[in-house]
């Protein structure tokens, strides 16, 4: 079985934020799809001395952790997580690990700049096949960068375009942006590969909601779009306006922290009782949250760098409620439209909200409100996930010898 060498994020990780759930999966079903990962990261620094035996805590000591994280990120016992502890040594430790020549391929997947440019240094000094998940990696601006960041992303693009073998990326809209950086670059090197979810939660019956229930509107990610937020909120004013009965019907659970000014500015549209406040579990899971009729999406305001708003999207795929999307158009208005999973708007068409609105709280009452019919199997990371087997044994024949 080939081995890749998957590098995770090594210089930045934002605050209280786990492992990926996107490289958790991948690195789940990579042995399903014919790869042993192998992944190089710094992601248990906070809690891995307690876990580690003896003899791997001697390893550390030596500038390098090998720990099982069989459990923790769902991958199957056989595979190894090598973890990197102290960023002054990461380069060697990093060079000593890939110059044994055990591996076939090497991944990156991470936030930082720091992290693609070693994963790219590393596939040309061993003449190694490498493919980089830019998914969360932000466009940078020059203006924001310290001279050793913009050499850093100077090094970074002259491997994208001359050693990286193909890249993957989540999003449309991040494509077209680094496409339009990388000008050079030919776009069927740029692979698509959109979010997932786990596809453990398809298929997974959740009970119907009674028509005694409240309607129930989940907002799919914590990520406030003021503009976007304040024209649901205006749609809603007017149906209570219209309607004021149907108010003490609506129930909006929000997943995620929110500040009082925002708290307040909710709640005076409908009032405290009409707000669920669900807060998420740790390690990057998400709450078990009632059966919802309809799920909320407030689309980015720059759609290129959320990548928040598009893996929540499909989080909740296998939730097959229809989607109330509002914001900029984007990719995820596209494919809503495309295949007409619900109803999407502009933050100026306030009558469109309060149509949709209107019309499923009407189906909703009557028991008629319908599930939309769509197949999203190949959203689940286990198909994604041999896809992206399929791209690495795309690079490994063609580095074969004629």
């Amino acid at each position: 079985m080939p081995r890749v060498l998957i590098i995770d994020e090594i210089a930045y990780r934002p605050p209280v934020v786990a492992q990926d759930f996107r490289l958790n999966q991948f690195i789940r079903f990579l042995p399903d799809a014919g790869w042993e990962p192998v992944c190089l990261s710094d992601e248990l620094r906070r809690g891995g001395e307690a876990a580690a035996a003896p003899d791997e805590r001697s390893a550390r000591d030596n500038g390098l952790a090998v720990q099982d994280m069989n459990g923790l990120a769902k991958m199957p016992a056989t595979s190894q997580v090598q973890l990197i502890w102290r960023f002054p040594g990461i380069y060697w430790a990093a060079s000593r690990l890939a110059k044994t020549g055990e591996f076939d391929l090497i991944f990156s997947f991470g936030h930082s700049l720091e992290t693609h440019w070693l994963a790219g240094h590393l596939a040309r000094k061993f003449d190694l096949p490498w493919i980089p998940d830019l998914s969360r990696l932000a466009m940078p601006k020059q203006v924001d960068l310290t001279l050793w960041q913009q050499n850093v992303l100077s090094g970074v693009l002259d491997m994208l375009m001359e050693s990286a073998s193909l890249i993957v990326i989540s999003s449309e809209d991040r494509r077209d942006l680094w496409l339009s950086r990388l000008s050079q670059m030919p776009r069927a090197k740029m692979r698509y590969l959109p979010e997932g979810f786990d596809p453990g939660d398809e298929g997974e019956e959740r009970p119907r909601t009674k028509k005694s229930a409240p309607f129930r509107i989940l907002f799919s990610q914590p990520v406030l779009h003021l503009r976007a937020l304040r024209a649901f909120l205006l749609a809603l004013e007017a149906i209570f306006k219209k309607h004021p009965a149907w108010m003490r019907d609506f129930l909006l659970l929000w997943e995620g922290p929110v500040n009082d000014e925002i708290k307040g500015f909710l709640t005076r549209v409908a009032g405290e009782k009409q707000f669920v406040w669900l807060i998420g579990q740790e390690n990057g899971n998400a709450v078990q949250h009632p059966r919802a009729e309809v799920i909320l999406t407030f689309l980015p305001e720059h759609p290129a760098t959320d990548f928040w708003v598009y893996a929540s999207f499909y989080w909740l795929l296998p939730e097959k409620r229809p989607y109330l999307a509002i914001g900029p158009d984007c990719s995820l208005r596209r494919f809503i439209r495309r295949e007409k999973l619900g109803r999407e708007f502009d933050p100026e068409e306030i009558n469109g909200i309060v149509a949709a609105l209107t019309y499923w709280f009407v189906e909703f009452k009557n028991g008629t409100l319908q599930s939309w019919q769509k197949d999203v199997r190949d959203f689940g990371y286990d198909r994604l996930t041999r896809q992206l087997a399929r791209h690495f044994n795309a690079c490994l024949q063609s580095t074969l010898p004629s």
